[in-house]
């Protein structure tokens, strides 16, 4: 997936004649626990990634609210990832924290989305059983994914590597590439583990510039 790039999308209505704002509902949820390593020195910090695609890819610029064990998290401008292959566009954020001094723990999350209009859909989602930030146990992560992000950490675009992926052929795809980082996935898709970065670099062994190949 590639993030969003200011697609526009217009409406057009003839004088007169009404367009109301159609209901909005779920056409998919995809959600994951990150336990996302700084170094591999240092115990990981937990969050939680949370997108959504909408029946109506137009609307989709409304607001997200996460409730869980009485905990609420407002997501006010969700991130925009559009996926190519598909043409559709997730919103929702990667980043979203535990209260400080807690972990992310099983049970029900329930998810609403308000449109501008205050009209809503509401959806909910397990979380099976989590390991703690203390004791991560990496070798229960089966899948591995290369994810490339740019110099100011948007994501660029992630593939399953069976083999080393050289720094020139990073560079030509993902223009921009700044960095990549290690994605371990759990078997059953609710949890995965971000290595630390990895900047890419030029043959002389500088870091490669924001503006990715040259």
């Amino acid at each position: 997936m590639k993030r969003f790039l200011g697609y526009v999308f217009i409406i057009g209505c003839f004088v007169f004649t009404a367009c109301p704002s159609p209901q909005p509902s779920f056409d998919d949820v995809r959600t994951a626990v990150i336990y996302d390593y700084e170094s591999m020195e240092k115990a990981p910090v937990m969050r939680m990634a949370v997108f959504v695609r909408l029946h109506a890819q137009s609307q989709t610029n409304g607001t997200l609210t996460l409730t869980s064990g009485g905990y609420t998290w407002k997501i006010e401008k969700p991130s925009r990832v559009f996926d190519a292959d598909n043409n559709f566009v997730w919103i929702g954020s990667a980043n979203i924290a535990c209260a400080p001094g807690t972990e992310f723990t099983s049970g029900e999350y329930r998810l609403l989305y308000t449109d501008k209009a205050s009209m809503k859909a509401e959806t909910s989602f397990l979380v099976q059983k989590l390991q703690s930030v203390k004791n991560v146990k990496l070798d229960a992560f089966k899948t591995e994914r290369l994810a490339v992000f740019d110099a100011e950490g948007f994501l660029l675009g992630y593939n399953i590597e069976t083999e080393r992926i050289a720094r020139s052929e990073i560079a030509e795809k993902y223009p921009g590439a700044f960095y990549t980082r290690r994605i371990l996935i759990a078997p059953d898709g609710q949890s995965l583990a971000a290595l630390p970065s990895v900047p890419l670099t030029e043959e002389d062994g500088t870091a490669l510039s924001s503006g990715g190949a040259r």
